[in-house]
């Protein structure tokens, strides 16, 4: 009768390749949480480059935003946004922007107003951006 080795593998060989096998798991894991976070980080600035692009155009128009309130040296507005960006009633929004503009410099006729603005998912209450968009207002009519 033979007393050699049987054939397999040792505690030892089995430990090893098992604590091999959960490092990468973890670092895959890591991999993917990382890559989620920065999706939804991408995604965030998107909406929040799309909606300043947007609002950006409506204060173009010397009245917008219709609701204003006073504020020191200017005012606030808060207006909503749909998922689809486009301004929406604040029972079906998405997205909430938060409107303070300030006062500048400028000229007897011709002022310039720096308007920041904050985008706020609703449901979540974060930060999807924020922006400083300037339009110039006008003070008197034009001759």
């Amino acid at each position: 009768m033979k007393h050699g080795r049987s054939a397999g593998f040792s505690l030892i060989e089995i430990a090893v390749a098992v604590s091999v096998i959960g490092f990468c798991a973890i670092a895959l894991l890591m991999i993917l949480s990382n890559s989620v976070n920065d999706t939804r980080s991408i995604r965030d600035e998107t909406i929040a480059l799309l909606l300043a692009r947007n609002v950006r155009t409506l204060l173009l128009e010397p009245a917008w935003p219709l609701e204003k309130k006073p504020a020191p040296d200017g005012w606030r507005a808060q207006v909503f946004f749909d998922g689809n960006c486009a301004i929406a009633e604040a029972e079906r929004a998405t997205i909430r922007a938060e409107l303070v503009a300030q006062g500048g410099p400028g000229f007897e006729s011709v002022r310039a107003e720096a308007v920041r603005v904050i985008f706020i998912e609703i449901d979540s209450g974060r930060e999807l951006g924020s922006y400083i968009l300037q339009r110039q207002t006008r003070t008197q009519a034009e001759p």
